[in-house]
């Protein structure tokens, strides 16, 4: 059986980047790890509550798929 990380987004700071292959390095041993990032939909302060709305809900599609 296979892990698999989801995550949305993309790490763009450093340090959590190597703290996500620390994990994977520790976790790879007793398991095949695959960890996917999603591009997030953009939902800017500026959208109406029901844009935001349906932008998580098409991530929570992704995130299924």
């Amino acid at each position: 059986m296979r892990w698999t990380i989801v995550a949305v987004g993309r790490l763009k700071e450093q340090h959590w980047r190597a703290a996500v292959e620390e994990y994977a390095k520790r976790l790879r041993p007793y398991r095949p790890l695959q960890v996917l990032e999603l591009p997030d939909e953009r939902a800017d302060a500026a959208e109406t509550p029901a844009q935001i709305a349906l932008a998580l809900e098409r991530e929570g599609e992704k995130l299924l798929a």
